[in-house]
């Protein structure tokens, strides 16, 4: 938080930076410090469940960042967990974590909607996938969609992560555990190669400062979805000494 509120004073000149691309600033007209998970559904796994407990011990409002219209791309494990929810929670016989498979298409199906944006797939019962599963989320959440703004902003994420992680230069903090879980993103080094680093190091020498992100260390049922009915802390998935790290970074 010191380090957010002591670049309360570029914010104009960041303002201004962005006018000169043509793109709004999300976060500009936002009161309250906003601490930003950026996904393309907006959901609630154990690592949503992570982001907004450290969000809000930093001090920080927790704030969803949506790309809804995103393509599905079967390579992504991401996008292949939003289509099978894996609810995990308690131990098993063996000590491992006691898992459920509740596959929300059918394998079928899964070669239809490669490529397609996920703001349109539906579920095998006619849903919405992306209203699917903002209903598992507690309504207190907040989430906004970044789908236009992206395709303003270029499309492609060596196009856009540029002005995306200038919104954490000074109107917010970006909370990522993408620099660990590579293996899970199938992004892994190229991601932070080609996309992350040049952007992060542009807006270095720029403006002077960096973007403000805090990491989400990863853990293995990150991915998994919290047995209903119990809050997810008290479920015996994530460890404490686990947690202990988590909450390190609100120190």
């Amino acid at each position: 938080m010191d380090e957010y509120l002591a670049r309360q004073g570029r914010r104009g000149e960041i303002e201004e930076w962005f006018a000169e691309q043509g793109l709004l600033l999300p976060l500009s007209g936002l009161a309250r410090p906003q601490a930003i998970w950026a996904r393309q559904v907006a959901t609630a796994m154990y690592c949503d469940h992570m982001f907004h407990d450290l969000a809000t011990r930093m001090g920080f409002n927790p704030l969803w960042a949506e790309w809804v219209d995103d393509l599905y791309d079967s390579k992504n494990e991401y996008k292949q967990r939003l289509l099978q929810r894996v609810i995990a929670g308690g131990q098993g016989r063996s000590g491992g974590v006691q898992t459920e498979h509740h596959r929300l298409l059918g394998r079928m199906r899964l070669a239809e909607i490669e490529g397609q944006p996920l703001s349109t797939i539906l579920t095998d019962e006619g849903h919405s996938l992306v209203e699917f599963h903002h209903g598992l989320r507690p309504s207190e959440w907040q989430q906004f969609d970044l789908s236009s703004w992206v395709v303003e902003a270029g499309a492609s994420p060596k196009k856009f992560y540029l002005p995306f992680l200038a919104m954490f230069l000074a109107h917010g903090i970006l909370v990522e555990n993408f620099h660990e879980s590579g293996k899970e993103h199938n992004q892994g080094d190229k991601f932070t190669a080609e996309v992350f680093w040049p952007a992060f190091s542009s807006l270095n020498r720029k403006f002077g400062i960096r973007p403000i992100i805090v990491r989400l260390p990863w853990h293995p049922s990150s991915f998994h979805y919290p047995r209903p009915g119990q809050p997810w802390i008290e479920q015996a998935v994530i460890p404490p000494e686990f947690r202990a790290r988590v909450w390190e970074g609100a120190a």
